[in-house]
């Protein structure tokens, strides 16, 4: 690839050194994203559930008429905590000793067995998205068929623990190939360049299918690090350096062939790095700005079914890892348990201001993205390196008054005067003072103000 440096077009001369950092932010930022939600399983839904329960006993107390006693989005949390209390249960029956026992053993072809939990995975994701949405339906158009939700509920019950089980299969496969198989931890390693391989070769594959790609991408890589953290919590009493160092590999592994994949796509499709960052915006819309609601919000929601993420599940497999931890330690005490639950809570805060982070510096990206399309940015290698970065470029809040005094224009406003506008550079001390010819006192189009710096 030899990048070409033409004047008009200067995003070509820098697509390839920075497809890997515009690629992996992005990867960074949906994996927060998915943290996001297992964090809220973990911490806020025991929250959210309490105050429903509170709601039932104080609608039971004062016998309100004409008041819902619960809303769609509480049954549905009350619900959803039934399935993961239920499913953590059941699933605590399962010893995963056992699992490592039989694939030890030989019961089960291990090769065939990775192969079969590669393909099973996305399937019950789909499943489990499709079904959690026929029961929010259900809750919202029709809250009176108890029949319908029933069913609703019962097969969300067997989706998740049959989900979880796999879950827990495949990081009981991972401990047997990092502990005793050196073919079974290449195999898991030339799966990931088997996908390489199925990425290249896909014909006609544009921005959508490609930031489809990216976003199945961030789901794989999530759903392995969190494997790969649960299979060292597991083995924490006899983990060694060999170890740690081949689940480093498998991770390793993965961003590297990632990383790969989308080098030769971006170079297929002619796609800029830009790309990338864009994928992420389309994420972090709903969060650009402050967080105007109560931190009980879930606002992974909406996001989760591009990610085609089910997090119950996995959330499910960690708190199963845990338990499995606690109970083969002698000195934990419920006062073990609060803390735990206190450093998940203070996890889920700091992650919680990181995605806020991330998506104020895409919202500037947006802003900059159009002022180039309004040739108000003259500078085109600067602003683009700018976007690369999520940086301010020089005169960024001039060219942003420019740009609105432009559209107020177009859209008929009153045209500021020649004085109002400064240069970037010019003080606004010795800016000319307004008069009342020159503004109104008060305009009822939103964007109009005092175009100064």
């Amino acid at each position: 690839y030899v990048p070409q440096l033409p004047m008009d077009d200067p995003e070509n001369a820098m697509d390839f050194w920075f497809v890997i950092f515009t690629l992996e932010r992005m990867v960074l930022v949906g994996m927060l994203v998915c943290l996001d939600a297992i964090l809220f399983i973990l911490t806020i839904l025991p929250l959210r559930v309490l105050i429903a329960c509170w709601r039932i006993v104080t609608y039971t107390l004062r016998r309100r008429k004409g008041r819902k006693m619960l809303s769609s989005t509480q049954q549905r949390d009350l619900l959803r905590f039934v399935v993961v209390a239920l499913g953590l249960l059941l699933l605590c029956y399962v010893d995963m000793g056992l699992y490592l026992s039989f694939l030890e053993k030989g019961i089960f072809k291990l090769r065939a067995l990775v192969v079969l939990l590669e393909v099973l995975d996305p399937v019950a994701t789909g499943f489990g998205i499709e079904i959690s949405r026929f029961l929010a339906w259900r809750l919202r158009k029709r809250p009176d068929e108890v029949v319908g939700i029933v069913a609703a509920f019962a097969a969300m019950l067997f989706y998740t623990l049959f989900h979880a089980s796999l879950l827990l299969l495949h990081c009981a496969v991972i401990v047997i190939a990092v502990r005793h198989d050196s073919s079974l931890l290449s195999l898991l390693i030339l799966i990931q360049f088997r996908e390489f391989k199925s990425g290249l070769t896909k014909k006609e594959v544009d921005s959508k299918k490609l930031k489809k790609m990216c976003y199945d991408d961030i789901y794989k890589r999530f759903k392995l690090s969190l494997l790969l953290v649960c299979a060292a919590l597991y083995e924490w009493d006899s983990v060694t350096a060999n170890f740690l160092w081949d689940l480093s590999l498998i991770f390793i592994f993965e961003v590297g062939v990632d990383c790969l994949k989308h080098m030769s796509m971006a170079i297929v499709t002619g796609q800029s790095s830009l790309f990338f960052t864009r994928a992420s915006t389309g994420v972090l819309k709903r969060l650009d700005k402050p967080v105007k609601h109560s931190f009980l919000t879930d606002w992974s929601l909406p996001v989760l079914r591009k990610f085609k993420l089910f997090p119950n599940a996995l959330a499910i497999v960690v708190m199963r890892i845990i338990y499995q931890h606690a109970k083969h330690s002698l000195a934990w005490t419920w006062r073990d348990t609060a803390l735990l639950y206190i450093g998940l809570f203070v996890l889920k805060d700091l992650n919680r201001r990181c995605l806020t982070f991330w998506a104020k510096r895409h919202k500037l990206f947006r802003r900059i993205e159009k002022l180039r399309r309004h040739d108000v940015l003259m500078d085109e290698r600067v602003t683009y390196v700018h976007s690369l970065l999520l940086l301010k470029p020089k005169g960024y809040k001039h060219q942003r008054e420019v740009y609105r005094a432009k559209k107020l224009l177009a859209n008929g406003g009153l045209a500021p005067t020649a004085d109002a506008v400064q240069s970037p550079g010019s003080s606004p001390m010795h800016s000319p003072k307004s008069t009342p010819s020159q503004f109104p006192a008060k305009s009822t189009t939103p964007l109009f103000r005092t175009i100064s710096c």
